[in-house]
């Protein structure tokens, strides 16, 4: 139950290029924090992997609404031009 263990969890899955696992984890753990920028980021890189774009776009851009500097903000901004 604790937002951030899943949302590592749920980064390495995708790293593992295991995005259908992945997203079910960021998912919870974007329940838990649904305001953190990090976890926003990682849920939307997920989504994209997955072909979802209209998720991956809104949960990126609300990253970046909330901290347009953090860890991740380039990468983020670099999926939403692509």
């Amino acid at each position: 139950e604790n937002g951030m263990i899943l949302d590592t969890y749920g980064w390495i899955l995708f790293k593992q290029k295991k995005s259908a696992e992945a997203r079910e984890v960021l998912e919870k753990s974007a329940s838990l924090l649904p305001d953190h920028p990090i976890v926003l980021y990682h849920l939307g890189a997920v989504h994209a992997a997955l072909g979802n774009e209209d998720l991956a776009r809104d949960h990126l851009e609300k990253a970046l609404r909330i901290s347009p500097d953090f860890p991740g903000a380039e990468e983020a901004r670099r999926l939403l031009e692509s």
